[in-house]
């Protein structure tokens, strides 16, 4: 383990995994969600604040759409704001008492998710909802490993050739090979990252989730020796922390909005990371299923169609991003993930529909 402790106490990052502010009311929900979103932002500040927490950390999709409108920017803004202004206070209650700030993350570090870029592509985020979060202050894109206090994230954004290769277990590390460790059997095998004082966390957007499909990758089959803490995000269902190889921890706390009957049900809840590489999750107060969704009438139809609906959405990002690469015909790409996902002749041409016109 490479997490280290400081002066005999923990320190600690907060997590956050999807999140989707969105302004327009999904369906059968009856409340406001930006403001029920917000609300629960505004709760995992103030407990990361009670917690003396040096950052918090998100896990992507951070909008539910790319282009926001600057009313949507402005109530991200303020959700967070509480973390700013405490770390403000504290850095200037410092200096009047002549000690050095405590180490922190003012901004909000994250990395991008599907929802966050367009068609995955990087080069047009100038637009994009995140990057607007970026301008006004609130939110840092991590673009290369970063430390602070006793932390080195990783960033492996959604969509990237780096992410996949992390997720199918082929990615090797970082170039400069002879900076790290490697086993002692000689099996090639790295088993440290470059700074053995951090703790080495790995954020990473890809769909991996509690089970297997055909788009999305079990937790249990990763094989990820070369992190303490790898976090993910974009499977909106959670899995607990499990440790896949001694020192290794994987964990999802899953996704903080509830926009679809599906989730009417499913706990919310962020994730603590210790320095010392315990995960533990922490459940976020939420409205009751009832007050927030109109759940009369719904029909075994509706619940197959919500099903149907996440599938194709997820589908169509997944194409796009292939299409972007140029590595199939439209059609013909989309005919294959469709086809392996069991999806018959309608909903095929319905998965089409959603594709970025080329």
């Amino acid at each position: 383990m490479s997490g280290v402790r400081t002066e005999d106490r923990r320190s600690l990052v907060v997590y956050v995994g999807d999140i989707h502010f969105r302004e327009k009311r999904p369906r059968r929900r009856v409340d406001n969600p930006v403001q029920a979103i917000s609300a629960k932002i505004r709760y995992i500040v103030r407990r990361a604040i009670e917690l003396d927490a040096v950052a918090i950390v998100l896990g992507g999709d951070l909008g539910h759409s790319t282009v926001w409108s600057t009313a949507l920017a402005g109530a991200v803004k303020r959700a967070f704001s509480g973390w700013r202004e405490h770390c403000e206070s504290d850095d200037a209650l410092a200096s009047a008492l002549g000690e050095k700030p405590t180490v922190r993350s003012k901004r909000i570090l994250t990395i991008v998710g599907n929802h966050d870029v367009p068609s995955y592509n990087y080069d047009h985020m100038e637009d994009t909802g995140i990057q607007a979060c970026v301008d006004n202050g609130t939110v840092k894109i991590l673009t290369e490993p970063y430390s602070i206090g006793d932390f080195e994230f990783w960033p492996f954004h959604s969509g990237q050739d780096e992410t996949n290769a992390l997720v199918e277990g082929t990615w090797v590390g970082p170039a400069a090979e002879e900076e790290l460790e490697f086993d002692e059997h000689g099996d090639g095998e790295i088993t440290r990252a470059y700074n053995p004082s951090r703790l080495q966390v790995g954020l990473v957007h890809a769909p991996v989730g509690p089970t297997s499909n055909p788009h999305m990758k079990d937790y249990r089959t990763l094989k990820i020796p070369f992190f303490d803490v790898v976090m993910f995000a974009d499977i909106h269902d959670p899995f607990p922390p499990t440790h896949l190889i001694p020192g290794v921890t994987v964990a999802n706390p899953g996704s903080i909005c509830r926009w679809n009957i599906l989730d009417a049900d499913r706990e919310v809840q962020f994730a603590i990371i210790y320095s010392d590489g315990e995960v533990v999750y922490e459940k976020i107060p939420c409205q009751p299923k009832d007050d927030v969704f109109d759940l009369t009438g719904i029909t075994p139809e509706e619940i197959a169609e919500a099903v149907q609906k996440s599938t194709r959405g997820y589908l169509a990002a997944v194409a796009a991003a292939a299409l972007n690469k140029d590595e199939m015909e439209n059609r013909d790409f989309v005919r294959k993930i469709g086809e392996a996902a069991g999806f018959d002749e309608r909903t095929i041409a319905l998965l089409m529909a959603e594709l970025p016109v080329s």
